[in-house]
């Protein structure tokens, strides 16, 4: 448990205050996400939106325990559920720090010349055409299937 330091799960601690502020504050980007939510009936493509958003703004685990009481008061279907967590995962997508792992195994998988750089502007294009397929797909998906 001491493996890690005290910085790391102070900031871990900071992350999921800030998502919690987020998305129950009466201010800033929580009010709209909350307001989304509620003027939308709990309609999956809004889950969907909303959880990428909140995701971006502070990241998935976070997120997610910050945001699933409030869609789930709103829409307590397994497709909320899906929705919620299709969000999610958009939205780590769009994270550097939560999609370098995949980056760099996409990287990886090609030859690249000694000294090749993942720099955040080269990101930037995948993660966001990656995370807006996905945004597509889940809410076709969901809209199908469920």
């Amino acid at each position: 448990m001491f493996a890690l330091g005290l910085e790391t799960y102070a900031t871990l601690l900071s992350i999921f205050v800030i998502a919690q502020v987020v998305a129950h504050s009466n201010i800033g980007i929580g009010n709209q996400l909350h307001s989304l939510l509620q003027n939308a009936d709990g309609r999956v493509s809004v889950i969907v939106l909303t959880s990428y958003f909140g995701t971006l703004f502070t990241e998935a685990a976070s997120w997610a325990s910050a945001a699933s009481p409030i869609v789930h008061l709103l829409n307590n279907s397994s497709q909320a559920a899906w929705a919620l967590g299709a969000g999610i995962c958009a939205g780590s997508s769009s994270l550097v720090t939560a999609a370098t792992a995949g980056i760099i195994l996409t990287n990886e998988t090609k030859e690249n010349e000694e000294g090749y750089k993942i720099t955040f502007s080269k990101y930037i294009p995948y993660g966001l055409g990656i995370s807006a397929f996905m945004i597509l797909y889940y809410i076709v998906t969901l809209n199908l299937f469920f």
